[in-house]
């Protein structure tokens, strides 16, 4: 077969690699290979600057040599001390930029900013993406609200923005059909969506009520919204202000929120919100949300019946939307999600029980960080006061249905004789787990005698640690006796009266 060399490939294949380099690597390396190579990267228009303090130097060659009309993307990463050269070789090599679409100007400071493209008319962005590190002024927000007019912006990334109506008032006519902020009050959410009268996509960090308001969003002001996609990271606001939000974009078609604080605060209102979806939102295209609910000590519920009204045949068979439900150990946290998991899950990493209904099984997983995790989870470690009295409920049935753990530790957990004695009862057929860690429970001698009894027909547990647990003489008897044919390794150091001598009798 003839070798195919890079110089011999299509002109069309090769600049779609030039789409994943860098403009150095087209313009100093492959434009320099030969003279076809040369005229296939003078050729390409699709060029990706970016203005560093390492490369500002070197950034006024590349734009003498950069084709003209060839910058589709300019992302400035800059000290204010470096604006004004900025502003001066966009001046001087303006025809290079004028296809920009995608500007990012990220840890803008004060206003220095104010200063960024004010010479340029000629230039039409898509998208503007700009990052405040402080909370932006009114100043600011004008100079923004310029930058938005002048150059046509149509998409604009400003994650710490926190809107406030009084003091920010956008351009007329604003064009901009996507839109991310900080914050945004409950009550100012009309008001926002009223002064962009083309947007379509509006992402929150938050949306957080102001209890002057409650329920009450700028009613005063009627009008249809555009807006098809709402998406809000932490939401706050409870269900029947959001109901309120949503009458305002009839359009609505695309909704993502997430519950972190406490406005689920019984099961009872996980069931409205099933509810609420299934009967006021089933005008939804795409439903995603990750909600949490706190259980009390004494709340008995299993997972189960929570997703058991997220089976019915809108959820499965018409919308098809998949809900997960999950049980964080050590937080007493209920979590229900859509699937596939969509969420940053910052507050509940950890080992989670969990069952889904996509497949109706359970299973436990392990949140590592972010969107990865185990569901293949061998080693359950929930020691040092992770496991309360109310997750039993929940580690019980991982222990009974032989789950692929094959080590579990729960050292330092204090756990009550009840508690003890219903995972010794789930232990008793299990065959999947090797290794056993119950150091530091204050299980004691009835304890030590039950887990004996339990674990002597036990063939794979090949390691039990009971290490100080205040068991003695008669606790380590049980199991001298009982253990005598399984190949299981006890340890009872640091207990009473040097009882581990006992099993290495």
């Amino acid at each position: 077969m003839e070798n195919t060399y890079l110089i011999n490939l299509p002109t069309e294949i090769l600049h779609h690699i030039f789409d994943y380099c860098d403009i150095e690597t087209i313009l100093l390396t492959l434009g320099r290979v030969c003279k076809r190579l040369r005229t296939i990267v003078y050729r390409y228009n699709r060029f990706h600057l970016n203005f560093t303090e390492r490369n500002i130097t070197s950034v006024e060659h590349l734009l003498r040599i950069v084709p003209n009309h060839s910058i589709i993307s300019l992302h400035m990463d800059l000290m204010e001390r470096w604006y004004e050269t900025f502003n001066s070789l966009v001046h001087k090599y303006k025809t290079r930029f004028t296809r920009l679409r995608y500007l990012g100007i990220p840890e803008v400071k004060d206003e220095y900013s104010k200063n960024l493209f004010t010479n340029e008319n000629s230039i039409e962005l898509i998208s503007l993406k700009i990052d405040f590190i402080n909370r932006p002024n009114y100043a600011i927000f004008s100079m923004l609200s310029s930058m938005l007019t002048r150059l046509n912006v149509q998409k604009l990334y400003c994650k710490w923005l926190e809107y406030n109506a009084e003091n920010m008032s956008w351009p007329i006519p604003c064009k901009l059909t996507y839109l991310k902020l900080r914050k945004c009050l409950y009550s100012e959410y009309r008001f926002l969506l009223h002064q962009l009268p083309c947007l379509k996509i509006l992402e929150l960090e938050e949306c957080i009520m102001n209890t002057e308001q409650m329920c009450t969003p700028s009613s005063n002001i009627s009008f249809i919204s555009p807006l098809t996609c709402l998406i809000i990271t932490e939401c706050s606001v409870p269900i029947e202000c959001l109901r309120s939000l949503i009458l305002a974009t009839p359009k609505l078609r695309h909704l993502k929120l997430r519950y972190w604080k406490k406005i689920f605060n019984s099961v009872v209102d996980l069931y409205d919100w099933e509810k609420f979806i299934r009967t006021e939102l089933n005008f939804l295209d795409t439903c995603e949300f990750l909600v949490s609910y706190k259980i009390a000590p004494d709340d008995k519920i299993k997972l189960q019946s929570i997703l058991d009204p997220f089976l019915e045949p809108f959820w499965v068979n018409e919308k098809r939307w998949f809900i997960g439900c999950e049980y964080v150990f050590g937080r007493s946290t209920i979590l229900l999600y859509t699937i596939p998991i969509s969420f940053h899950f910052y507050h509940c990493g950890g080992v989670c029980y969990a069952i889904s209904a996509k497949n109706n099984n359970y299973h436990s997983i392990q949140r590592l960080s972010n969107h990865k995790f185990t569901n293949t989870l061998i080693k359950l470690d929930i020691s040092h006061g992770y496991v309360h009295e109310e997750d039993i409920q929940y580690l019980v049935p991982v222990l009974e249905n032989n789950h692929p753990i094959v080590m579990m530790y729960l050292n330092r957990n204090w756990i009550k004789n009840v508690s003890v004695q219903r995972i010794i009862d789930a232990l008793q057929n299990n065959t999947g787990l090797k290794i056993i860690s119950l150091a530091s429970n204050a299980i004691g001698d009835d304890g030590a005698r039950d887990l004996a009894l339990a674990l002597r027909h036990n063939k794979t547990l090949a390691k039990l640690d009971l290490t100080r647990n205040e068991i003695g003489i008669p606790g380590a008897q049980y199991f001298f006796e009982s253990l005598q044919s399984s190949p299981v390794k006890v340890s009872l150091e640091e207990n009473r009266d040097s009882c581990h001598l006992v099993v290495k009798a």
